[in-house]
């Protein structure tokens, strides 16, 4: 009953949000901010909190600054790290650079380690027709580190990106809709994790099944995770099984291997979501708390 009356508060406090829907905003998908934008928005200033379930008192954690320019682009996000993106785990400034037709073309890396500064630089090329087709990144001494490559089909869309770091590779394959549908990873040329993902009619993601492979090269599906979306297409519950062999089990000390998220959202008069709420797995206690300051031009 008290995980049903979270959702009916969720539904009714970002009913606003129902309105239409906006795609995320160029550099977005490098926050940490997975919500689609509306409104002129300058800064959002991420404050996340871990919760104490038993008596519930608050603990800061990490704060995040992220600011857009007029356009709505993403141009500056602190502290960051990525490991797709990221070459160190150091939180890093990231900077990102349009050209005048609103294009990115670059993102500067300024890693503060205490006595200097590391300066990674990615380069973004594109088509005539504005497609982007390759990205390097580079250190500071010029050394490629990583290369993206981006391939379309003959009506445009783009279908696959290739990742390439030494000797791993990762292939995302997209749909029409610009959905990732499947991931391949790879090392030294030998296949050893494929995922499978399904997507609703809005792009949502309802379910991803993750495969590695076994000794023997063969592919066992080892994780499935399935989304539940409320009325106004916030996920508020995420259940993934894990199928660890019955041998094993007795080496874990929570032989569990199905877990369920659940969340709950507050959204201002735009309908932007600023408050996020994380709860334990079958329980109604909070967890942990993350709020967005969100600040309009």
């Amino acid at each position: 009953m008290k995980r049903l009356l979270l959702i009916l508060i969720s539904v009714l406090l970002c009913y606003i949000s129902q309105a239409e829907k906006t795609p995320h905003r160029n550099g977005q998908r490098f926050t940490d901010y997975t919500f689609p934008l509306k409104g002129d928005v300058e800064q959002i200033e991420i404050l996340e909190f871990s919760i104490n379930p038993d008596n519930g008192k608050e603990y800061p954690r990490d704060t995040t600054i992220i600011k857009f320019n007029k356009n709505g682009d993403v141009t500056y996000i602190y502290p960051y790290v990525d490991l797709r993106y990221t070459d160190v785990v150091i939180p890093t400034e990231l900077r990102f650079l349009y050209n005048n037709l609103g294009y990115n073309t670059l993102i500067r890396e300024i890693v503060d380690i205490g006595f200097s500064d590391f300066i990674y630089e990615t380069h973004y090329t594109y088509n005539d027709d504005w497609q982007k087709i390759r990205g390097e990144k580079y250190n500071d001494e010029g050394q490629s580190l990583h290369t993206e490559e981006f391939i379309y089909d003959s009506q445009g869309h783009l279908a696959t990106e290739k990742y390439v770091k030494g000797s791993e590779l990762v292939i995302y394959i997209y749909d029409d809709d610009m959905n990732v549908v499947e991931i391949e990873e790879y090392y030294k040329g030998r296949l050893y994790s494929k995922t499978n993902r399904r997507y609703n009619a809005d792009g949502k993601i309802l379910q991803e099944i993750v495969h590695h492979s076994n000794k023997f090269n063969e592919m066992e599906k080892s994780v499935t995770t399935t989304y539940f979306y409320d009325d106004n297409g916030f996920l508020y519950s995420r259940e993934s099984k894990s199928l660890i062999p019955e041998m094993f089990l007795k080496y874990y000390k929570d032989s569990r291997t199905e877990t369920t998220d659940t969340w709950t959202y507050k959204c201002d008069s735009y309908g932007n979501v600023i408050e996020k709420i994380s709860y334990d797995t079958d329980s109604s206690r909070p967890n942990y708390r993350t709020e967005y300051r969100i600040s309009y031009r």
